[in-house]
């Protein structure tokens, strides 16, 4: 198709097409200023009106549209040489990719997923030990109230009133009971398919790396099928013998094999962060559960008093029946409450309440630092050094300002607390006893690590059979404190076994410590290998008290501390902090002159 402009000229149709390529935008403009003059020309002449503007528009946008579809012209794009080959020698090439991208996901993921299942279910276990005794002595005691009735020889209207609610409460205990006992087989299908999740969030991570293997192998194909006629003999030339493509598979195998391990770390402690979500669903819905049998057996046994008072004509052995039921029914409900106040859940809360009161206690650092002269801070400064004559390298060294800091600002506090100062600040005596935590925490964190031989020997501990010779150690323990100060000893009376029990079945440990009891245990358990150094059990020990000093002022369901109960706890938490971080800060300038001179 043409268009005549004058006599002569002639411009092919395709050809403007092509010329509005790469100039759309001029020729939109160009036809809008057209359209204006023609807008303006027919307003005077007919004057103005919604209709024109309308038609005006409707051609504005027709004539945009379309003119930037011809500016679209797709181009022609013309295979490369060789790409029909290279593509069919690449589905062989992507046959074996994808059975490698599976193995060596596999070979990595599944040791580390089934170990973290292995220790979920050791901890839900352990988590179950006293649950499962519970629930057995309920379902007993449930049998047992059942067979009331029978005994029952006079039956007042009052007396079938709470016989009838008594047999529709132990029909309702014996349903939580069950519910209870289904808990554990629902959790660990929850794990499963949340293990699931995660792997399937690995590979997707992981296509990347198969993407890049898949269009490297392509280029390559392509170079060297075009490089054909550069060979002599290209009758002879094999491009399927020549790229071997197992080589390349063992190739993709390797690259994968270091991104995996890149990102082994962050992996687990992905997976760490989200299970402690789900564990708290878990314990959650146990509570819950538990907290219903609580209130059950409180209805129950209501029941039973009101019932034994009306019973008192009744036969001598239904009376003692009762009587039993009424003492065993109220230890359930005691026990019921234990059960609850016990679950892991409550561990939980207590460090998700810690970061909050973290926040709290950075607020009046700053107030407090805003109040006070710098001499002040200055004297506070060189105090600390007679007490602690390591902590003058620890000044000069700028990457541990964060530490001195926070050190300085807390003994800054308990100063002005004792003294009576800024008590519109330091509201109470909890706000410096939870000061002392945060420097003795920034070194724990630079000096203990749980390391991968740490992790297996924590696995391996059966306190059923090893029990004796870890008593022995914690015995130790308790004697070094002892022969430190004895005022200290009572806060570890009953931390082992439990305590450490519950810390070897813990599946949520990171190669950092997250808080001051971990980072004890794990010194514990290396102090099998080096029970000579004293200082050794005493950090464990000092680390072990500041943290239960710590937990009894964190109110589980409240962001608040707890007001100071006892004075001397304060100078306790003090005495401890500034011994734990001696140790330390000794421990690390010794491996700092070991590594100098090595």
């Amino acid at each position: 198709m043409k268009i005549m402009l004058g006599d002569e000229d002639l411009i092919s149709w395709d050809r403007l097409k092509a010329d509005l390529k790469g100039q759309t935008n001029m020729w939109i403009l160009v036809w809008i200023l057209l359209l204006l003059n023609f807008f303006t020309f027919f307003a005077f002449l007919w004057g103005f009106s919604f209709g024109l503007v309308f038609i005006f528009l409707l051609l504005a946008l027709v004539g945009i549209k379309t003119l930037k579809s011809w500016g679209n012209v797709e181009e022609i794009l013309q295979e490369p040489p060789g790409s029909k080959e290279a593509q069919e020698l690449m589905q062989g090439v992507k046959l074996i990719g994808e059975e490698i991208f599976e193995q060596e996901v596999q070979k990595f993921s599944k040791p580390l997923v089934d170990s973290i299942y292995q220790d979920f279910s050791r901890s839900l276990s352990w988590l179950w030990e006293e649950k499962d005794a519970f629930i057995e002595r309920a379902e007993g005691m449930m049998l047992e109230l059942s067979s009331i009735p029978a005994l029952t020889v006079s039956l007042s209207e009052e007396k079938a009133k709470l016989i009838k609610n008594l047999l529709n409460n132990v029909e309702i205990t014996s349903s939580l009971l069950n519910d209870l006992k289904n808990t554990r087989e629902s959790s660990l299908k929850e794990m499963e398919q949340f293990l699931k999740v995660k792997l399937e969030d690995l590979k997707n991570t992981m296509l990347r790396e198969k993407d890049i293997f898949y269009d490297y192998v392509y280029k390559l194909l392509l170079a060297q099928i075009r490089n054909q006629e550069e060979i002599e003999s290209e009758e002879d030339f094999n491009i399927e013998e020549y790229f071997n493509v197992n080589k390349l598979g063992e190739q993709f195998a390797l690259n994968l094999d270091k991104s995996l391990e890149t990102r082994s770390m962050a992996f687990q402690d992905g997976i760490i962060r989200d299970m402690e979500e789900v564990s708290a669903d878990i314990v959650g819905k146990m509570q819950n559960c538990t907290l219903q049998l609580m209130n059950s057996f409180s209805e129950i046994h209501q029941n039973l008093t009101r019932l034994l008072d009306e019973s008192e004509n009744e036969d001598q052995i239904l009376l003692q029946r009762l009587n039993q039921c009424c003492i065993k029914t109220a230890k359930l409900r005691d026990q019921a409450e234990e059960v609850m106040l016990t679950l892991a859940w409550q561990d939980i809360l207590v460090e998700k309440r810690w970061g909050e009161i973290e926040n709290q206690l950075l607020a009046i650092r700053e107030q407090v630092n805003q109040s006070v002269e710098e001499d002040v801070i200055e004297y506070i400064r060189n105090f600390i050094e007679e007490e602690i004559p390591s902590f003058g390298a620890e000044m000069q060294n700028q990457d541990r300002g964060v530490f001195a800091k926070a050190l300085i600002d807390a003994e800054l506090i308990y100063q002005l607390y004792s003294g009576n100062k800024l008590s519109e600040v330091i509201r109470d005596g909890s706000y410096p006893l939870l000061m002392f935590i945060e420097p003795v925490d920034y070194l724990v964190r630079r000096n203990i690590r749980i390391t991968q031989e740490g992790l297996n020997r924590r696995r391996s501990i059966d306190l059923r059979n090893d029990l004796d010779k870890y008593e022995k150690l914690f015995q130790r323990v308790r004697q070094v404190l002892e022969s430190q100060n004895m005022e200290l000893v009572h806060y570890i009376k009953d931390l082992f076994p439990r305590s450490f029990y519950s810390y070897c079945n813990n599946p949520y440990l990171k190669q950092r410590p997250e808080n001051l009891n971990q980072a004890a245990w794990t010194l514990f358990v290396d102090l099998i290998d080096d029970d000579y150094d004293d200082s050794g059990f005493y950090l464990a020990g000092i680390l072990l008290i500041i943290h239960q000093i710590r937990n009894k002022y964190i109110q589980p369901f409240k962001a608040l501390p707890r007001n100071m109960e006892n004075e001397a706890e304060l100078d306790h938490m003090r005495y401890c902090a500034f011994k734990a971080i001696d140790i330390l800060l000794s421990k690390q300038n010794q491996a700092l002159n070991r590594a100098g001179s090595a």
